[in-house]
Parts: C-alpha cells; structure tokens; sequence
C-alpha cells in the first residue's frame, strides 16, 4: 500500500470513529431529552395557597394559572370568595380556567363568622356580624411589597373578569346536600354554607378549611364556635367533602378562661327571667339574677373556667369537636409564631391533620427556623393528604417568590414525585 492509500484508509477509520462519537452523542442527547420530558410530566404532591397571587389572579387569571402550572405547581387551594364567585368567577368558569393550565383545585379557604342569639359570640355592641370572606381579612394571603399591600381585590371589577367566559351560574342541587336535618333550614349559618359548600363542590374541592372565630372569645364563645364547627363538618360531609379548622398563632397559644362580664352575665340572666315570666316560672330565673349581680358569673360558667384553664383555643376546639367532622390544617409559620411544635402536633392529633400551610417568615424554606423536611415526613407518615405553599410578605413579586418557593420544597428530600 502506498502512502496515499494509507492515507485515505486512515482518514476513513478516523471519520468512522467521528460518526461513531456524533452518534453517541446524538443518542445522549435524545435520551436526557426523553428523560427531561417524563420528569416534567411527573405530578408533585405541592399546592398553592392562592392569595399568596391574589392579585395575578385578579389581574390575569388564566396567564396565572398556566404560569403556576408551568412553574411545577399541580393543585390549587381558593382563597377568595364572595357573592358566589370564587376569585371574581363563577365556579364553573374558573373550573375550566385551572383544568386547562392542568391544575387540580382540591381545597378551599372560607370563613363566616357565626350567626347566632344574643347571647352568640358575635353580638357585641355592633350586633351581628355577618362575614363572607376568606382568611385575607386578617392579612393572611395578603403581602407587602416594598411598603405596599399586595392582592387586594375590588369586588366591583371582579364581575369584569372574563365576562363572556363565566356564561350563567346553573343551580346545581349537590348529591348528599338534601340531608339536612330539620332545624338547619332557617339557620343563617346552614343558608350561607350551603350555597358556599356547594359552589366549592362544583370546582371539585376535597377540602373546606376555616380559619375564623370570634375576636377575643369568651370560654362560653370557643363552645358555641365547636358546635358550630360541628355542624360545619357535617354540612361539608353531606358532600362527601372534608372540614378543616386553621388555627393561627393566636389560637396555638395557651389563655387564662375568659367569661362574660357582670353586666353581660346579669343581663342574660334577666332575658331568662322574662322568657321564664312568659312560661309562670320565675323563681329560679329570679335567683340567677341575684347570683350574677354578686359576682358576674354563673356556677356552671365557673365549672368551665376550671376546665379550660391554661388551654389554648385550639386546645379546645379539638377536644369539643367530633374526630370525625372536623379536621385540621396546619399553618407552620402561625405555629412557629406562637411557640408550638409542628411535629409534636403531628404526633398529637395524628390523622386529623390533612392539610398543611408550608408557610415561612418570607419565601419557603428560606428562613432557616422551620424544619419543612421533618414536617413534610412526618405528615406522610401521619397521614396528611394536601400542602400547599403560602407566602405573605414578598421580597420579590408575589409570582417570583411562589416559584422560588416551589423550588425550594421541590428540592427537599420528603417531597415524593
């Protein structure tokens, strides 16, 4: 063989070889592509407490929704309802908003403060209050960015949000929410969570938490609210969904029994004295009003008093509620704020809790004082069902820091893909 032969057998070994490289790269590169593409198609268990967007969402919610999909997020949990509408929309129009970003609503956040006698937690010097909110009333969902409240929402505009999408609100009789028991058809509470419970059951929710009870309860106010939780757990399960109580911080923390005041407790007494006038029988209603003149209280008052000191809200709440009807979600940062362990209220309460509020001092997992790892283990372990991520004070715009937040659970190593 000459030397140019030898040559040109040369050069053609070398550019087998090329080819031989080209396509092993070529077959790395359809592979980390195959691999990318499975990943991102691969549901993550992590949600977002939507009023931490409350103003994308009133601003853009179909832009939101898909930028919240793409950014890793695949459940929704509501914030935000009023007049029937979730969010500024019908149900069924926000519904098909969130199925065609790929997002599953399975819980909701309502709140309506209850309705009741005189004698309820919310008659003061104002009467009935009567509330048809979300937490965002209390701040919760609501940030500040560089000074300026974010997400606040004009209820006016909303109804301008999609307009020719929202198409007309159907009513709907829900399945199970023809059991009503025969006293609940003229409470006010029944008639409002009924059209609420039944809205949030077309968007598909599995889930109703509630985070409100009366300003500075009373022991006698924190008994009436777990009944009314009660009847709250059995309204939601008649449509096969589930209650959750949200405790914040202030409910974690343990109280002295507050009771009414003399002029409170003489005055209920002297109401039962004419219902009693009206019935003949005075004597003993008589002798009430004497022994709250004396001391501004009652006995059986006192038996509570005993019982519930040093108990927190909470504390009570849950032992006065059926196992049952009402569950519990769990806000970590509220916790943190007031000095109560996430993982021992896990070993506590066990398969009550269903729900957490991966929520931090600013974005998630950022802070450094909460423990998200653990909590998220353990809840697995334990039996929560959803998380979702809130944020309420914003370094960076409300959409940039759910998707730093997303990225910082998604990295940890209890999040299952």
């Amino acid at each position: 063989m000459d030397r140019l032969g030898f040559f040109k057998q040369g050069l053609s070994s070398l550019i087998e070889v090329a080819q031989s490289i080209i396509g092993l790269k070529h077959a790395a590169t359809s592979f980390t592509e195959a691999v990318d593409e499975a990943l991102s198609n691969i549901k993550t268990d992590v949600g977002i407490h939507l009023l931490t967007v409350d103003a994308d969402i009133y601003d853009q919610p179909k832009g939101t929704l898909q930028e919240l999909a793409r950014m890793g997020y695949t459940t929704l949990e509501t914030g935000l309802y009023y007049g029937g509408k979730v969010h500024g929309m019908s149900a069924e129009a926000f519904k098909a908003l969130a199925d065609e970003a790929g997002l599953r609503i399975t819980a909701a956040h309502l709140n309506h403060l209850y309705e009741g006698p005189t004698k309820g937690p919310d008659k003061g010097a104002e009467g009935a209050v009567k509330k048809e909110a979300t937490g965002a009333e209390k701040g919760e969902g609501v940030g500040v960015v560089n000074g300026d409240v974010a997400g606040a929402v004009k209820e006016e505009s909303a109804d301008a949000i999609n307009a020719g999408a929202e198409g007309v609100v159907t009513e709907k009789v829900v399945e199970g929410a023809e059991k009503v028991a025969k006293n609940d058809e003229n409470d006010p509470n029944y008639q409002w969570w009924s059209k609420a419970l039944d809205t949030h059951s077309r968007l598909g929710c599995q889930y109703i938490t509630s985070s409100r009870i009366a300003d500075y309860p009373t022991d006698e106010d924190i008994e009436t609210y777990a009944e009314y939780f009660n009847n709250i757990g059995r309204w939601t399960a008649d449509r096969k969904m589930q209650f959750c109580y949200h405790p914040d911080a202030a409910a974690f923390r343990k109280r002295k029994s507050l009771q009414p005041s003399s002029g409170q407790a003489q005055a209920g007494a002297e109401a039962e004295v004419q219902e009693a006038q009206k019935d003949g029988n005075t004597q003993g209603a008589e002798a009430e009003v004497q022994e709250a003149q004396k001391d501004g209280n009652t006995q059986g008052a006192e038996g509570k008093t005993q019982e519930n000191s040093e108990k927190s809200i909470f504390e009570i709440i849950a032992e006065r509620c059926d196992e049952d009807k009402v569950f519990f979600q769990i806000d970590t940062w509220e916790a943190l704020e007031a000095g109560v362990d996430v993982m021992e209220l896990l070993k506590t309460y066990g398969k009550r809790i269903i729900l957490l509020h991966l929520h931090d001092e600013r974005n998630t997992c950022e802070s450094g004082r909460i423990d998200f790892d653990s909590i998220i283990k353990k809840g697995i372990e334990t039996g929560v069902k959803d998380i979702f991520i809130e944020v309420r004070c914003f370094s960076f715009p409300p959409m940039k820091c759910a998707e730093r937040s997303l990225y910082n659970v998604l990295a940890l190593p209890s999040v299952r893909y």
